[in-house]
């Protein structure tokens, strides 16, 4: 049996209404917008020992911590989006999971912390041996000190932006750059290399829902796969 779809396993679509007047009401009312994007979440081994590292981490006064809970690699920004257009998303996910090569499950390590402009700090793959990396705060922000993708996962992440895109649905497709957000509005801070963490072979991705700082999983997709029969959960609570 194959796994129910974002929408249907969610209920993230509203019931349609019946009787008089009903497919009036349909017409007036607009489907509601969900602010979506598509990403990894960072296996427990490599989480734990992120956890055990930046809790010992000391960050200037204002700066935005990023909560653990919400540690995610980012592979597509969709943005807001109606909510019937779910089933087409997943969809398009499914498949894509399904047709990735197996070089999309590359080997994320060594890391290394990176300050990006506006005093953004991430955790990013980089060079054997390479400490904190400092950018100046005219950087321009779509050019990170961080390597880009993996060439097989990069070509993968295109592919389903243009897939997306022939449905309708346009995303932020920029240069893949993977990287987990440490914190926000942190300039001043100095922080040490990290020791060393685990590596992250990615073998999953999620549709996910922001909403009010809190993250939702609506669903999950294996690579080689697709869509897993799991139930999805909410993440980042804040």
């Amino acid at each position: 049996m194959r796994a129910p779809s974002a929408a249907t396993a969610l209920g993230a679509i509203p019931a349609r209404a019946e009787g008089p007047g009903a497919a009036a009401s349909a017409q007036q009312a607009p489907a509601p917008a969900l602010r979506l994007f598509v990403a990894a979440w960072p296996p427990p081994a490599l989480r734990t020992a992120l956890v055990r590292w930046t809790q010992g981490l000391h960050w200037p006064a204002g700066a935005r911590v990023e909560g653990h809970e919400r540690w995610h690699l980012t592979l597509l920004f969709l943005g807001s989006v109606a909510a019937d257009r779910l089933d087409a998303i997943d969809a398009r996910l499914d498949a894509a999971a399904r047709a990735a090569p197996a070089g999309v499950r590359a080997r994320l390590a060594p890391w290394r912390v990176e300050r990006w402009p506006r005093g953004l700090w991430v955790l990013a793959p980089g060079a054997a041996g390479a400490g904190p990396q400092q950018r100046g705060a005219d950087a321009p922000a779509e050019r990170p000190a961080s390597p880009a993708a993996p060439p097989a996962l990069g070509e993968w992440r295109d592919a389903l932006a243009r897939s997306l895109l022939e449905v309708g649905l346009p995303c932020d497709a920029r240069p893949l750059r993977p990287h987990l957000t440490l914190a926000r509005g942190a300039a001043s801070a100095a922080l040490p290399a990290p020791p060393p963490l685990p590596a992250w072979s990615l073998a999953s991705f999620a549709l996910v829902a922001s909403a009010g700082g809190r993250y939702r999983t609506l669903a999950r997709y294996a690579f080689g796969r697709g869509r897993c029969a799991d139930r999805a959960s909410g993440r980042g609570k804040r």
